[in-house]
């Protein structure tokens, strides 16, 4: 999978002529994120023509979330921080990864921290639009026939379909963007 969505992402430029937004980029990020390729996702950060968003750093800290990367973890939160001061998912992800390692006194400074500071946890219905936005973007990259026009809306791009994916892969695609868009179980299928 990685492979595929690197040739993808490479031949955005080389056969569509675009040069790949940073949007494309939190996707690459988000994809060797949760393939546990953390170098290679922190390596792309620090070669992209743009300077990373909120997205790519939330992509990266999702990742480090996953598996358990402290000090990526605190690195990528440190630059959310920059972009967005006290973004919930810093405390959320850094107080998870604490206590998966028994480090409980750093959970219980980072909820008190939150709870002073008045910062809530988001629930799947705060990361609706973004998360719409993000998988369009996601479509936009994987599409087997290549990148849909500009301002396609996903509900064009869900009726083109995924022509080349497994039936399975079909399926998830429909169920994700039917979540994603209702605000839950956001997740990107390379199809």
């Amino acid at each position: 999978m990685i492979e595929d969505g690197k040739s993808l992402f490479n031949s955005i430029k080389a056969k569509f002529e675009v040069e790949p937004e940073v949007e494309h980029y939190a996707c690459m990020v988000d994809l060797y994120g949760k393939a546990g390729e953390l170098e290679e996702a922190e390596k792309l950060i620090q070669g992209m023509p743009y300077q990373p968003d909120v997205v790519v750093w939330c992509a990266l800290l999702g990742a480090c979330g996953l598996h358990s990367s402290l000090e990526l973890g605190k690195f990528a939160a440190k630059e959310l921080d920059k972009l967005e001061s006290d973004h919930p998912a810093i405390f959320s992800t850094l107080s998870r990864i604490q206590g998966e390692r028994g480090v409980w006194n750093s959970v219980l400074k980072l909820r008190k921290t939150m709870k002073e500071k008045g910062v809530q946890k988001q629930n799947a219905e705060t990361f609706g639009a973004v998360c719409g936005n993000h998988y369009e973007k996601v479509m936009l990259l994987y599409h087997p026939r290549g990148i849909p026009p500009r301002g396609s809306s996903l509900k064009s791009m869900r009726a083109i379909g995924p022509s080349g994916c497994t039936q399975a892969q079909q399926g998830i695609a429909s169920q994700s963007a039917n979540e994603c868009a209702a605000g839950t179980n956001c997740q990107q299928v390379p199809c």
